[in-house]
């Protein structure tokens, strides 16, 4: 199940990588060098602090299912998509922190719940996956046609990030004038190094717990 949501195939021209970077290696202070201490306290210490308010939109998909929005208005035309990572959903950490950040710029921000991760479940059988952009396009044509915003500005993050890529890359001759910027935070390349790595023992944690809320 776990390597099913996370494997699959990116399209070639969109990971290009530089040969060099323009920036200089980050170095995190040295409590932070541990990636497992990072991540879990992380994790915890902002969710502690950050809060959110939502007001939820459902739309219904070619296939006669739904996609659950979290939209946090600030009254504007411009808005910030964020694309949660592998069962994440709109109140993550990282989302919400992007939220608050949208906010105080004088954005909306809209946090697109994949299938299966707001909360309800869904009509159909089917499950969100790296590869399942058709989604991700849906919510766009919404935000677009429905909620006519002018001005549009993605940011996936991990599984998100793939999703948010491989869109953009589908597109990238027919992508819409009112979509300005598209990110990528953490985004697995290697997905079936992913997959592997997440096997071994001392990812037992992370598997685990992944594993449990997608099951």
């Amino acid at each position: 199940m776990l390597r099913y949501l996370i494997k699959t195939e990116i399209p070639n021209s969109i990971c290009c990588m530089p040969e060099q970077s323009m920036y200089h290696p980050y170095q995190p202070p040295r409590c932070f060098q541990n990636k497992y201490f990072n991540t879990i306290f992380t994790n915890l210490w902002r969710d502690a602090w950050l809060q959110t308010s939502y007001v939820r939109k459902r739309i219904e998909t070619p296939d006669q299912d739904f996609l659950d929005l979290d939209l946090a208005s600030a009254g504007s035309n411009k808005a910030l998509l964020l694309v949660h990572g592998l069962e994440g959903d709109a109140y993550a950490p990282y989302v919400k922190g992007m939220v608050k950040a949208a906010k105080q710029a004088g954005w909306d921000a809209v946090s697109l719940n994949l299938r299966g991760c707001s909360g309800t479940i869904n009509w159909q059988p089917n499950i969100y996956h790296s590869g399942r952009s058709e989604d991700l396009h849906n919510a766009i044509l919404h935000l677009l046609e429905q909620e006519a915003y002018q001005y549009l500005a993605i940011i996936g993050f991990s599984l998100g990030g793939n999703l948010t890529l491989k869109y953009t890359g589908e597109r990238a001759e027919r992508l819409d004038e009112r979509i300005k910027a598209v990110t990528a935070v953490s985004v697995p390349f290697d997905l079936e190094n992913v997959a592997l790595n997440m096997d071994q023992i001392s990812n037992v944690l992370f598997r685990y717990r992944f594993l449990t809320e997608v099951l």
